[in-house]
């Protein structure tokens, strides 16, 4: 489209006062005033006026090609200083009808298009359609988003980072499509702003670079590069340069590309609103085999027997680890399992390690490696496992040794609990009967060495006798306890559980307490010391104490001590819970008591002689905390009486601690470990998605509402091959720009595609 002088010898238009030479009066939307002279033609029908069919034959053109300029006014003698800014509502046009002539003087004036609504004398009019289509995609999208991401918890990450980038990029591409399409119109008019103006002040614009900018209309580049061609290429577009049109098209332009740049971030910022959050959670169903220090090995046990000697002398009450050493001992845990309490020892962080130990390797180890010194159990990473082992943490299942006891007050103690004999010792007599019904209590049945009737005679000192009213006939077990002026002894019993499941033990306990210190005690014995002729308190009680296998479960935490958290069942091999994975070759799969008895022997007496140890044994027959805790009492002077719940708990927290962890040493053991799995949860921000859409929809309307017009009034145009047939160029064909062709350059859009839309195209071979 090439905007020249105008041709020569022409009819002389409507002159204006607002145009100095008609010669320069610009164009009125295509149609143009003719003189008042009539122009006569045949009759026509009233459906070809009613159709607005133009009735004169090649009305004057209002441009030419640069070469057809004629010498009587060439280009350069065109001055635009003497044109004020283009208004339409100064041009007029007339209808005449002459009564001399037998014909009518007619000119087809089709009605003007709406304008825009607030300024049709700078933009378009909208098209409204884009912004009610505008509005229903916003709308939507709020509920969507909102409503669609809040439903998407407890997923694993992976899938919950598909659903939001999935949804937030379908939603983004939609308010991006919607917001650039609107956008387009003014690229579009931008671009043929500078064809006209290049065209009116030079030679045009080069087809290619047309073709550069039409090729991809939607893009931020070709923006860019119409942008760099008003700015630096070409800079006959200065509003300096053209008082015809002051408004300022960069600025047009550079709207478009923020709008381009916005609509391609549309799914990044409503990927940013929704919110997704993780955290870790236990599962048992996918799993992997492992091992973990959980039982003894052979060297362990010869290590164990080897120390025998030292338990079997009471002079010595030795034990495997110093005061300050066993302040690291692992903590005693508890759980109640089919109504009774299991005392465990608390699982040590070496345990899990694959080159750690565990305290029963008896080489009087005082200290025990922190958990950071070492990696934690993970699985082998070419073992095909899952990514979820490398989560924070994970779950453990392992076959552990439990303690269940049971301690009920020595019946009828003037017959049963000789307190000081003539050679100076102190007897218990226990009846069998009572220790069936311990066993009987437990539910376990009673071993055949500890069901068995003895002879007192060979349990007494010579010119011992038993108490009066003590039934021979029914002991079980007698308890010798030396006159040493401790408050509180113990006398044991042990045997290992058919099928090797464990150990049990007879504990029995005696309490030997100097009354001045007792004020609120009650025994069920008294006596004298043989010293000094001091009043002593004797109280007893007898427990059965069972350690058995149990498979417990452990969280293992990579940002923590690990800690037991449940039974999962009685038993000694661990049962998978899940789908198996993989399969370990030489390693343990049940826990046993096979062998072990010397281990036992030793673990069990050094907790025994760590109990002892806490006996005040500066002075004879004193209270000591532990004493104490087998009441319901507290404090030095806060022993009551034996009470068997206090008993039971004392004895099992303190073997849970010196007694179990001894009998974990060096071998390996099969667990199955449930790597945390991370699941992700989305929250919605409601107040910034509604501020975002809200935005998008201003946005949306500002690029609808104020797409500019083109300059001199030309009919709006775009990219399409439509527009495109109203250039005009020097070398173009001349089907393109023939006078007789059923277009012009002035030829509304919509005309064009009501006139030639339905022309079908052929390649011309």
């Amino acid at each position: 489209m090439s905007f020249r002088s105008p041709r020569g010898p022409r009819p002389s238009p409507v002159r204006s006062s607002f145009y100095p030479d008609p010669a320069l009066s610009p164009p009125h939307d295509g149609y143009y005033a003719y003189p008042s002279h009539p122009s006569t033609i045949p009759e026509v029908s009233d459906e070809a006026f009613e159709e607005n069919i133009p009735l004169v034959d090649n009305p004057p053109r209002h441009s030419r090609p640069h070469s057809s300029r004629t010498p009587e006014r060439p280009a350069s003698a065109v001055s635009y200083a003497d044109w004020p800014e283009y208004d339409p509502d100064q041009f007029t046009v007339h209808l005449h009808d002459t009564p001399t002539t037998a014909s009518r003087t007619v000119v087809s004036v089709p009605p003007p298009a709406p304008g825009h609504p607030l300024f049709p004398k700078y933009f378009e009019r909208p098209v409204y359609s884009t912004l009610v289509r505008h509005t229903i995609v916003v709308a939507i999208s709020a509920p969507v988003i909102y409503l669609g991401l809040r439903g998407v918890q407890g997923l694993p990450l992976f899938w919950v980072r598909v659903i939001v980038g999935g949804v937030c990029g379908i939603v983004g591409l939609a308010l991006g499509l919607s917001l650039i399409t609107m956008a387009r119109r003014g690229l579009e008019a931008a671009m043929w702003a500078t064809i006209i103006h290049e065209s009116m002040a030079g030679d045009g614009v080069p087809l290619h670079h047309f073709g550069q900018i039409a090729y991809d209309p939607m893009s931020p580049l070709s923006a860019i590069i119409l942008l760099y061609r008003r700015l630096v290429t070409y800079r006959g577009t200065k509003r300096s340069k053209r008082i015809y049109d002051s408004r300022p098209w960069s600025l047009f332009i550079i709207f478009f590309i923020i709008l381009a740049i916005l609509s391609a971030s549309f799914t990044f910022i409503l990927s940013r609103i929704a919110i997704i959050t993780t955290a870790s959670s236990r599962q048992h169903t996918k799993h992997y085999e492992t091992t973990v220090i959980g039982d003894l090995s052979a060297d362990d046990v010869q290590r164990a027997q080897q120390q025998l000697p030292a338990f079997s002398n009471y002079i010595q009450t030795w034990s495997l680890s110093s005061f300050a050493s066993s302040t690291s001992l692992p903590l005693p845990v508890t759980f109640d399992w089919k109504g009774d309490k299991i005392y465990f020892a608390e699982t040590s962080p070496e345990q899990l390690v694959p080159t750690g130990l565990g305290y029963g390797t008896f080489t009087n180890r005082t200290t025990i490696q922190n958990k950071g010194d070492n990696e934690t159990d993970m699985p082998p990473t070419d073992e095909g496992q899952w990514d979820e082992a490398k989560t924070n943490g994970g779950i453990l299942h392992w076959p552990r040794w439990g303690i269940r006891i049971h301690c009920q007050k020595l019946p009828d103690m003037n017959a049963n609990l000789a307190p000081v004999s003539a050679a100076g010792f102190t007897y218990t007599f226990i009846p069998r009967t009572f220790v069936r019904s311990l066993f009987s209590s437990l539910s376990i049945p009673i071993p055949a060495e500890l069901d068995t009737l003895v002879d007192i005679k060979n349990k007494l000192e010579p010119n011992d006798t038993a108490p009066v009213g003590l039934n021979v006939n029914d002991v079980s077990i007698v308890g010798k306890f030396p006159n040493n002026g401790v408050g509180h002894s113990f006398f044991s019993s042990t045997a290992s559980t058919p099928g090797w499941s464990g150990w049990l033990g007879i504990e029995v306990v005696l309490i030997r307490l100097n009354t001045t210190y007792t004020p609120r005690g009650r025994f069920g014995v008294y006596g004298f010391d043989t010293s000094d002729g001091t009043q002593i308190g004797y109280d007893a009680a007898v427990c059965v104490e069972e350690v058995s296998q149990y498979v417990v479960e452990a969280y293992n935490s990579t940002v923590g001590a690990p800690r037991t958290l449940r039974i999962v069942t009685k038993g000694n091999t661990t049962m998978p819970l899940g789908k198996n994975s993989t399969q370990l070759q030489g390693v343990r799969t049940t826990l046993s008591s096979e062998d072990k008895w010397s281990a036992w022997v030793v673990a069990h007496d050094n907790s025994r002689n760590t109990i002892l140890k806490d006996n005040g044994r500066d002075y004879w027959w004193v209270p000591s905390p532990t004493s104490v805790g087998f009441t319901t009492g507290s404090g030095p002077d806060g022993y009551t009486t034996l009470t068997p719940a206090n008993v039971e708990s004392t004895i099992a927290a303190a073997d849970a601690s010196n007694l179990l962890p001894y009998l974990t040493g060096s071998a390996p053991l099969l667990a199955y470990s449930y790597p945390d799995q991370t699941l992700a949860y989305t929250h919605v921000n409601g107040w910034w998605l509604l501020g975002t859409l809200l935005v998008i929809l201003f946005l949306g309307y500002a690029a609808a509402f104020f797409v500019p017009s083109l300059p001199l009034g030309m009919p709006r145009r775009d990219f399409g091959v439509l527009s495109c047939l109203t250039l005009e160029g020097e070398d173009l064909p001349k089907s393109m720009s023939s006078t007789d062709s059923m277009w012009t350059k002035n030829t509304e859009l919509e005309d064009l595609r009501r006139r030639i839309g339905a022309i079908k195209v052929r390649y011309g071979v």
